[in-house]
């Protein structure tokens, strides 16, 4: 175990290749059709709240009687309420960010952190503002030497039930209701964040490079929301957004009809056809309808506004089943979603393409999760855990050994051109191939963000270790790519004057000072000199 587990670059990757500017309309689009539009802060809020309140206030309400055991200490400190301790405990954790502070790890750090929080909290609450102070002793060690054992009990107990709240609040709650763009959604995001720059990307790169050389790298994981397929498909939403919302009117047209009188509500609506969108090309069509009424159904119970695990409402799950159904084999749905998810799975194509470079290439070691060597276009457990068919990649191995060891730029731009799932494999084994022959270069090379010019449509990047050198071109933005294919990218000095080799086509690129969009053959290039 080195650093971060591999959500931080999931979700860095994805941020990275979503565009910004398609922000404004997927709000309009969101606003209109969503039940409660409320901004990502304040269902974050209501969420952990609503689970305090119900699966986990045992454990708040110990935390507020030891803490009030703790105070009885002082003289100054031993009149307030249970009551209040409750409610400041309970703003405080709904008012945090973090899943823990790592008190005392991080004494320092964790101090900055815990004064923001109960700074947001103090605002909010109607409890005196006092009891935050008192807390703030407690947590930090101001307090009566005899009952110093028990403040640091109460200390690790704290920390222990923060982690829990946003786990259940954020992830199993927020998540299911706020559906702005369900893709951000995932594990380790902030849904609210739309989009990162190539700065922003780089920086954090730079900065696992340096203090976690050997972090994971996840795209797919056992926990994840949605595959990393699911998701490429997802963001390319904001490569189109006005179809986007052209389709959504055409889909709620044709959603009427099959409306009962308990559901679905708006935001379980919109989840569906968002999901609906993504995975609705041809032969992922393949038990599409069970899927996806496993998945709303599990999606309605975790945003528990209309049922829930503990309580189901059977009368709004059987119009939500009828209404999933009713849509999947309406024959109107395919005349108006066949145009834009063709357009959807290319640019997914793309996207998906494009994070799999930089995960293989990025500081850190790449984590494939079982089966996604292929395009993984699952949805929340229990789909992400379906068998995987190691057969057919067995067999895609087979095929394409040849190819593999040694690059030829026609057949691998075949399959990138015919958007074939084996272009994945290609590249996942073509490139473990390679961190393999450079092993030091991957594990130990220090990471430079590149700024190419005329086009904000590449992200690139060098590595170097030892004389070795890597520089990795990624596209991105795919419904405008071809319009910006002109780009140049300036290197660093000590890279001028290298003869590349791209490793993905075996062809050599024309170094100099600066390399070219037009010297390589694909819209992705990882070139080692």
């Amino acid at each position: 175990m080195d650093g971060p587990t591999g959500y931080i670059f999931m979700n860095d990757a994805m941020n990275v290749l979503l565009r910004p500017d398609a922000e404004p309309v997927l709000n309009r689009v969101y606003r209109r059709y969503a039940d409660d539009a409320a901004p990502y802060a304040e269902v974050a809020y209501a969420s952990k709240t609503l689970v305090m309140e119900r699966a986990l206030s045992s454990e708040l309400a110990r935390l507020a009687n030891e803490a009030n055991r703790i105070t009885e200490a002082d003289y100054h400190t031993r009149d307030v309420t249970l009551d209040a301790f409750r409610e400041a405990l309970r703003e405080i954790t709904a008012a945090s960010k973090r899943y823990r502070t790592y008190l005392p790890h991080d004494e320092a750090e964790a101090e900055e952190i815990l004064r923001e929080v109960i700074h947001r909290a103090r605002n909010r609450s109607t409890a005196e503002p006092f009891v935050y102070d008192i807390i703030i002793d407690v947590l930090f060690g101001e307090v009566a030497d005899e009952v110093e054992t028990l403040r640091r009990a109460w200390t690790g107990r704290f920390q222990q039930y923060t982690a829990p709240v946003a786990a259940k609040g954020i992830e199993d709650t927020a998540f299911y209701r706020y559906q702005r763009l369900a893709a951000l959604n995932e594990v380790g995001g902030e849904p609210d964040t739309f989009g990162i720059t190539p700065e922003a990307f780089h920086a954090r790169a730079r900065f696992r490079a340096r203090e976690y050389p050997r972090n994971l790298l996840a795209t797919s994981t056992h926990d994840h929301k949605r595959g990393a397929a699911t998701r490429m498909r997802l963001i390319a939403l904001a490569e189109m957004p006005e179809r986007w919302e052209e389709t959504v009117d055409r889909l709620s047209e044709i959603a009427e009809e099959h409306r009962g009188r308990h559901g679905p509500a708006p935001s379980d609506e919109y989840l569906f056809f968002q999901t609906l969108a993504a995975l609705w090309p041809d032969a992922e069509r393949t038990n599409l309808t069970e899927r996806l009424t496993d998945y709303v159904q599990k999606a309605a119970r975790e945003a528990k506004k209309r049922t829930t695990w503990a309580r189901p409402d059977d009368d709004y799950e059987s119009d939500l089943d009828d209404f999933v159904r009713g849509v999947i084999s309406d024959e109107r749905t395919a005349g108006a979603l066949d145009p834009f998810a063709e357009d959807l799975t290319e640019y997914g194509f793309f996207n998906g393409i494009t994070q799999r470079v930089l995960k293989l290439t990025s500081p850190g070691v790449p984590d494939i999760y079982q089966g996604a060597e292929l395009p993984d276009l699952s949805l929340v457990d229990p789909d992400n855990r379906r068998p995987v068919d190691y057969r057919k990649r067995r067999g895609l191995l087979g095929e394409h050994e040849a190819l593999i060891r040694e690059p030829s730029a026609g057949a691998v731009r075949a399959l990138l051109d015919d958007r074939a799932p084996a272009a994945h494999f290609y590249v996942t084994a073509r490139l473990l191939r390679v961190r393999s022959e450079h092993a030091a270069l991957f594990a130990d090379g220090d990471y430079q963000g590149l700024a190419p010019e005329k086009s904000d449509h590449h992200l690139a990047f060098a590595r170097t270790y030892d004389g070795d050198a890597l520089i990795v071109v990624a596209g991105r933005f795919p419904a405008s790519y071809d319009e910006h294919a002109g780009a140049t990218i300036p290197l660093p000095e000590a890279l001028h004057g290298r003869t590349w080799r791209d490793v993905l086509t075996g062809e050599r690129v024309a170094g100099g000072e600066a390399l070219r969009a037009a010297n390589w053959p694909l819209p992705w290039a990882v070139l080692i000199g």
